[in-house]
């Protein structure tokens, strides 16, 4: 099995250090996006690519990936659970304004 964990160091130097995020959290409408917010989204990113995402990679490269079949998307097996947990996670809503549902962030 494939293990995972994002650069987290990496990218909240480049975020905080270099001042990246000060680029990003001035835009109009983007202010809520604050250092402590936008630490704790990359924390659950790396969840979601170490624990759902990692473990199938893999398997499905292995699998030929995405097939359609009678006019039907197949996916490898843990694609349909690990998409789940992307949407349960509310990661499809995150560049989406709030007043429709999203969180409003870049």
């Amino acid at each position: 099995m494939t293990s995972y964990d994002a650069p987290l160091a990496d990218m909240r130097f480049l975020l905080h250090d270099l001042g990246l995020l000060k680029s990003v959290n001035g835009l109009p409408g983007l202010e809520e996006a604050t250092g402590d917010l936008v630490d704790a989204v990359l924390e659950e990113a790396n969840k979601l690519a170490r624990d759902k995402l990692a473990p199938i990679n893999h398997a499905a490269d292995l699998a030929g990936g995405s097939k359609m079949e009678n006019g039907v998307v197949r996916t490898p097996d843990g694609w349909k659970e690990a998409y789940d947990a992307f949407v349960e996670g509310g990661w499809n809503a995150v560049p989406f304004n709030p007043d429709f549902g999203g969180q409003g962030l870049p």
